[in-house]
């Protein structure tokens, strides 16, 4: 089970990510691992450990119910970017959009090949885009927040 929410405010300089991920360990336990904080930063990690599908479930539900709170105590209301097919039903449940997934080569046509798109890399909370081509050079954009997009070629050995 995965969740990404973000909530997203900058004339209220609020950018806020939360995200739950949720598994069985190796004994049948199963843990929930949050991740919250400002958008581009690495943030805070909370792990919980729970005996059984049961708890676990009442203790997303509690979080998701306190991320539907956020327009009243932040000004800005979470918005669901990722979310595993299992989270779907409690998300529309609480009134949280859930985005339409995007499979990897829609709206490109059939003649142009999946590995010419460009690839996300995380390099330092900023994310850089970029393609290859056959001549070694990476075309690179890069978003910092507050800033224009900047385009840039590097050469790749």
């Amino acid at each position: 089970m995965m969740i990404a929410l973000e909530a997203r405010a900058p004339a209220l300089n609020r950018l806020r990510s939360w995200s739950l991920a949720a598994d069985q360990d190796l004994f049948g336990r199963w843990q929930a691992v949050v991740t919250f904080g400002r958008i581009g930063r690495r943030g805070q990690v909370r792990w919980h450990a729970f005996e059984d599908e049961v708890d676990l479930s009442r203790f997303v539900r509690r979080a998701l119910l306190r991320r539907r709170s956020a327009t009243r105590r932040i000004g800005v209301s979470y918005e669901a970017v990722e979310a595993s097919p299992s989270v779907h039903p409690i998300l529309a449940q609480l009134g949280l959009a859930v985005p339409p997934t995007v499979s990897v080569g829609a709206g490109r046509a059939a003649s142009e090949s999946v590995a010419a798109a460009p690839e996300l890399l995380p390099i330092g909370g900023v994310e850089h885009a970029g393609a290859r081509s056959d001549a070694g050079v990476v075309e690179v954009e890069v978003h910092l927040e507050g800033h224009p997009p900047k385009i840039s070629q590097c050469g790749v050995p």
